[in-house]
């Protein structure tokens, strides 16, 4: 992803930022452990995103191009908190000159059926995204 970047849109279901809300969530059930490892997984987050932005993410380990399960979907990756965190997010074409990235789904990836379960989910967020995009 060296040197393409853009900037991001966000998924927006009923006036509510879902990727952000779903990152928010992950906070506080971190921060409800009596962690103090909130904020530093945040900061981790908010940076992975802003290099992401500038075009500065190392493929494979922390975005992977072109979903094989979901054409058009692609991940940020993070090992956080002991897990590992993905955001699914899209470059529709009718955007990629204003170089444009849409992030759709944030999400803890536990086992590889609830990731393949969170991908399905962020193409689906991608076609309704698409469908109120143009309606």
């Amino acid at each position: 992803m060296d040197g393409v970047g853009g900037t991001w849109n966000w998924y927006t279901r009923d006036g509510v930022n879902i990727p952000k809300k779903e990152i928010g969530e992950q906070v506080e059930r971190i921060r409800a452990r009596d962690s103090g490892d909130a904020k530093l997984f945040l900061a981790a987050v908010v940076e992975q995103l802003e290099r992401a932005k500038r075009g500065q993410l190392v493929e494979p380990d922390e975005v992977k191009i072109a979903m094989w399960r979901a054409r058009g979907i692609n991940e940020i990756r993070w090992a956080l908190d002991s897990g590992a965190w993905r955001m699914y997010f899209c470059e529709p074409l009718r955007l990629q000159r204003d170089r444009v990235m849409v992030a759709l789904l944030f999400g803890r990836k536990v086992t590889l059926d609830e990731q393949d379960e969170d991908i399905d989910e962020a193409n689906e967020r991608y076609a309704w995204w698409g469908r109120a995009a143009n309606g």
